[in-house]
């Protein structure tokens, strides 16, 4: 008998022990007819690293489910509030497209400038006359350059100089009274001379110069220098190295002039801008 009133006592505390645990938010849900927030719970540190634990609420009571009682509020947990989870970015993640790659874009061929001179002219309005004409070519100002040509001299026919004006202007007018072709030298070394002819050829000039004197005039022969003075044009143009423009500037002007000459400057070359 003893021992079964001690076994009553023992399962009495038992029951106690067991429905009057330490946790009130159990007590506090059943008291009050509702489930405990999300934010009212105690989460339990993860056991260990990779792995989370969240302490999930109590069950709803029977009247919670069965329609009666205090309405649930629903839960209001983010995914990154969960430990464990990692954000990702949205949108789809893309290779790169090799043909989106950037495509080098070529360097301009340097423009050198190149030096022309181009010729001949009689005269230097002549040359002038095309510096006009490039305007849209040259990058300088063109330069008349004046060059003298050597050249074989002509057999001169000549009565030597008077003493002063007065007596070769008296003699000039005699041979003119003779019918002779003749004229004045007014300056230079030969001033107050009088010219009886010019001739390529020695021979001509021998027999004007045998018929002179049998006209008893005191002609002489003599060489006359006629070197020529001819004219150039200088200017600068740019172009690039190697290009069909330069190549048909240099047969243009090939078939127009007895001198062309294109060369390089001095100095270092530029890259072509582009507008």
């Amino acid at each position: 008998m003893r021992w079964l009133v001690l076994m009553l006592v023992l399962g009495n505390l038992a029951l106690w022990w067991l429905f009057s645990g330490p946790d009130d938010v159990e007590r506090d849900a059943d008291a009050s007819g509702r489930l405990p927030r999300v934010s009212e719970l105690q989460t339990v540190p993860p056991s260990s690293a990779g792995e989370s634990d969240v302490e999930a609420p109590a069950p709803a009571p029977d009247s919670a489910r069965s329609g009666t009682g205090t309405a649930i509020e629903a839960p209001e947990v983010a995914v990154g509030d969960v430990p464990g989870e990692s954000r990702q970015e949205s949108g789809p993640v893309t290779e790169a497209d090799p043909a989106l790659a950037e495509i080098p874009i070529p360097e301009p061929k340097p423009v050198q400038r190149y030096c022309f001179r181009l010729g001949w002219f009689d005269s230097e309005e002549a040359a002038l006359a095309l510096a006009g004409d490039l305007s849209t070519v040259a990058i300088s100002e063109p330069e008349v350059e004046a060059q003298e040509f050597e050249q074989p001299p002509l057999h001169w026919v000549i009565i030597p100089p008077r003493s002063s004006r007065d007596a070769a202007l008296e003699l000039f007018r005699d041979v003119q009274r003779r019918g002779v072709d003749s004229y004045l030298v007014t300056r230079g070394e030969m001033e107050n001379a009088i010219s009886l002819g010019l001739f390529e050829s020695r021979e001509s000039a021998e027999r004007v110069l045998e018929k002179r004197i049998s006209e008893n005039l005191p002609a002489v022969l003599e060489l006359f220098p006629r070197n020529q003075i001819r004219y150039a044009l200088a200017f600068e143009a740019a172009y690039s190295s190697g290009s069909q423009e330069l190549d048909q500037a240099r047969a243009n002007y090939g078939h127009q002039f007895e001198l062309v000459e294109i060369n390089g400057c001095e100095g270092v070359a530029t890259t072509k801008k582009s507008p």
